[in-house]
């Protein structure tokens, strides 16, 4: 069995997916396979691919059909006892697979780990740990920061990764599957890692490896509003569908008023549009119970393996007030 698939979704990003082809031709780790899947493309990218890097599969299809069924769709062609997750708009270091193995390997718990992300253009950091909270909007510890900060450079472990590259263990996705399809934008990995942690895994950050991401490149056909809109609606619906009930209780008051006041904020500020997008995202999630139910069924019987108080605490961290105030708007300048 190869020992990592590599799989990078492609949609007419020709230029940044073949410089992060060319820096993964450069790493130490030899036993890995990539799997191009190209979404629905009207650029040349596959065929540019198929000319200069002749051991790459590639997969193309006519539609783009988004992240989550593409990445799904590609899986079926892995043959890897690994699954790299990679953004096209990323630079890979020599070294940052066989960092990542050689953690994912230390504990057969682990189930997913992450590496430093760093913003190609700013060298700020991009993700370090994502961090679950009381209110349940998560905590990006280190985003925006010096990435050679030492509280930055110690693994640890965590709630959620960024999708912009993570190694999965097949053992894991065979066990929970992979993307929840009806998040079509944001918070699919959250989703995915969540139920990874019910099932038994741990998620790692490991700083040591390190890649760096053009980042923002998916979400520049996308106005504000609809990216407001996907990570309300698709938060509230993880939690409802993942969530232990006392949990639940504990979390979705506090959830559901900060939502309440962003609807009234952006109101103020004379973003109506916003104000909206949160709305809509409510009334979805009211008028999709009886679905989300049923998914929340499966996931509590089929996949639960532990309580949430045997690893919630482990992943949560809950920053001061002021966090939330620039959580839309200047996280940066927050300090961990």
């Amino acid at each position: 069995m190869t020992k990592v698939s590599i799989i990078i979704l492609n949609y007419n990003g020709c230029r940044h997916t073949v410089d992060c082809l060319r820096s993964l031709a450069k790493i130490s780790f030899v036993d890995y396979e990539i799997i191009l899947y190209d979404n629905g493309s009207s650029d040349d990218t596959a065929q540019v691919v198929k000319k200069t890097f002749k051991h790459v599969r590639i997969i193309k299809i006519k539609q783009n059909v988004g992240y989550c069924k593409g990445t799904n769709d590609a899986y079926r062609y892995a043959r890897g006892q690994y699954v790299l997750l990679l953004n096209n708009d990323t630079i890979v270091t020599k070294d940052f697979l066989t960092t990542l193995v050689r953690r994912m390997e230390e504990d057969p718990n682990n189930g997913i780990v992450q590496p430093k992300l760093i913003f190609q253009k700013t060298k700020k950091l991009q993700a370090g740990c994502t961090f679950f909270t009381n209110t349940g909007f998560l905590y990006y510890f280190g985003h925006g920061k010096d990435p050679n900060e030492p509280k930055y450079n110690v693994p640890m472990q965590m709630h959620s990764v960024n999708g912009a590259c993570t190694l999965v263990k097949r053992e894991v996705i065979e066990k929970i599957g992979l993307f929840d399809e009806d998040f079509f934008l944001y918070f699919e990995e959250t989703d995915f890692c969540h139920r990874a942690l019910l099932a038994g895994y741990k998620i790692w950050y490991e700083p040591k490896a390190v890649v760096y991401h053009l980042g923002g490149m998916d979400n520049s056909t996308y106005k504000y509003s609809q990216l407001v809109y996907n990570a309300t609606r698709n938060r509230l619906m993880s939690y409802l569908k993942n969530l232990e009930a006392h949990s639940l209780l504990k979390v979705l008051p506090v959830h559901l008023l900060l939502n309440i006041l962003s609807l009234f904020g952006f109101a103020i500020l004379g973003k109506p549009e916003n104000s909206l997008a949160v709305l809509k995202a409510l009334m979805y999630n009211v008028s999709h119970l009886r679905s989300t139910w049923h998914k929340r069924v499966y996931v509590q019987t089929q996949i639960r393996r532990l309580p949430d108080n045997d690893f919630l605490p482990e992943v949560r961290r809950n920053p001061r007030l002021e966090y939330y105030t620039m959580l839309f708007n200047g996280l940066e300048r927050y300090k961990d």
